[in-house]
């Protein structure tokens, strides 16, 4: 659908995580994470996979999709508020705020500075983006085009040097908010993971479509 709509530049964004890293994906034998001990984080590095899988599919197809993943880095919620308590809850947050004080830019904290990243990803053009294609992860700053950018069609290969990113929440230590890029852990080694990923994820939803006659 988003490949034939009359837009350019269509996205799909993917919410990951801090914590999705290689070391706690346990394998395709347990891809659906039911033995995982550290399934959230898993499910997340696993989501990063697809990502990175999916744009390379499109990019090989030649059409404008792109998937991106984008993280909101650490924001306090009152998700555990029930089960902590105020006085555990506040005790949180004072923590992520010494954590900033001592030189964490990963701790936007308040939930509306970490949406910065969702925001920022979804609506700006993909040409002030450091590029997930020829231009790597190398010097490009978030909000500046990559050198050799153009204003044109976003249609191009980039299957041909991938080295794909996440963009996440991140702030100073005074608490302004930007986005801060961050290579995929591991993606070289995990590249055909992903890919199978895919391909399994297609295998159970025809299954499931077949099963009851969607």
């Amino acid at each position: 659908m988003l490949a034939h709509n009359p837009f350019s530049s269509s996205r799909v964004l993917w919410t990951t995580s801090l914590e999705g890293r290689p070391s706690f994906f346990p394998g395709m034998e347990d891809y659906q994470l039911v033995s995982a001990s550290h399934a959230y984080e898993a499910s997340k590095y696993e989501s990063e996979l697809v990502a990175c899988a999916l744009d390379e599919l499109e990019s090989e197809r030649n059409n404008g999709v792109r998937h991106l993943a984008v993280h909101p880095g650490v924001a306090g919620t009152n998700i555990f508020l029930e089960h902590t308590g105020w006085l555990l809850d506040k005790l949180m947050f004072l923590a992520f705020y010494l954590a900033r004080l001592l030189g964490s830019k990963h701790h936007p904290i308040h939930a509306y500075n970490a949406a910065i990243s969702v925001v920022h990803v979804a609506l700006v053009s993909l040409t002030v983006l450091p590029s997930l294609s020829n231009f790597g992860v190398t010097r490009e700053k978030s909000g500046q085009p990559p050198e050799g950018a153009s204003n044109g069609s976003t249609k191009t290969n980039r299957a041909g040097d991938y080295s794909p990113v996440r963009y996440g929440a991140e702030t100073n230590i005074f608490g302004t908010e930007y986005v801060g890029v961050q290579p995929v852990e591991g993606y070289e080694e995990h590249k055909e993971v992903g890919r199978e990923l895919v391909a399994r994820c297609n295998r159970l939803y025809n299954a499931f479509e077949k099963k009851f006659k969607m």
